[in-house]
């Protein structure tokens, strides 16, 4: 009898656990360690943070959203972040508020701040984090069940000389934050704070020699439109020419 009682307590608690909505919190491409948002050695990079109401059984789960501060680990390389700051030689970082249809802010401005972070970043993931972005300027827009996601911001940062390959970015959520038990991260909703589901992001440094020079693209857009131009006079040619038995 107790393990039938146990056995329905479990299912009513999945079935409410699945029933409602959440956050959904996506960085960049949204895809982890693949697909990541490609930037250039000693170039300028940015990636996007974007905020959604996942869809539910429970009727409509849309909220509004007044404000937001949300933790970011940015640069590990193993797919969980880094607990000893950014690597490489990334610099200048920043963040930028996305305006205009479908985005958060009505302007650019965002607070930035890393020096809360620093304190993280003595632990090890997953409690660590660089830094800390936030905004109440929007409005309380509504974010609706199922739309498109809106765009909040986006962090900006110079490349420099950092070494090929893939690095994290990583959404700090508020649970399961290890020895550091909260991180700032935070959400000003209506109705009150919702679960939070989080879509990780990367970005992937390449050469500026494998990205095409301006100069040579146009080169190159050349060399077809003449190629695509003597294909088609020789068409026009022999179309023209009258057909012999």
């Amino acid at each position: 009898m107790k393990t039938i009682l146990s056995a329905m307590v479990l299912t009513i608690f999945c079935f409410a656990h699945h029933a409602h909505g959440a956050l959904v919190v996506t960085v960049g491409n949204g895809t982890g360690r693949s697909n990541p948002i490609q930037v250039t050695q000693n170039g300028s990079g940015a990636i996007s943070f974007y905020i959604s109401a996942s869809d539910s059984t429970a009727g409509d789960d849309s909220f509004s959203l007044s404000g937001y501060d949300i933790s970011v680990d940015f640069g590990g390389a193993t797919g969980t972040g880094d607990n000893i700051g950014t690597p490489g030689s990334f610099s200048n970082f920043n963040a930028v508020a996305l305006t205009g249809v479908g985005n958060y802010g009505p302007d650019t401005s965002a607070s930035f701040n890393n020096t809360t972070a620093a304190f993280a970043n003595l632990f090890a993931p997953p409690a660590n984090f660089d830094f800390i972005v936030g905004d109440t300027n929007g409005g309380d827009p509504t974010i609706v069940e199922g739309a498109a996601p809106t765009g909040l911001f986006q962090l900006t940062f110079d490349v420099g000389n950092t070494p090929i390959g893939v690095y994290d970015v990583i959404f700090r959520t508020t649970t399961a934050q290890g020895l550091y038990t909260t991180n700032n991260t935070s959400f000003n909703t209506t109705p009150s704070p919702q679960p939070v589901i989080a879509f990780q992001g990367s970005v992937a440094v390449v050469s500026a020699s494998a990205v095409p020079e301006p100069g040579s693209m146009l080169a190159l857009a050349g060399v077809f439109a003449v190629g695509g131009v003597r294909q088609w006079r020789k068409k026009k040619r022999g179309a023209a020419e009258p057909a012999t038995c």
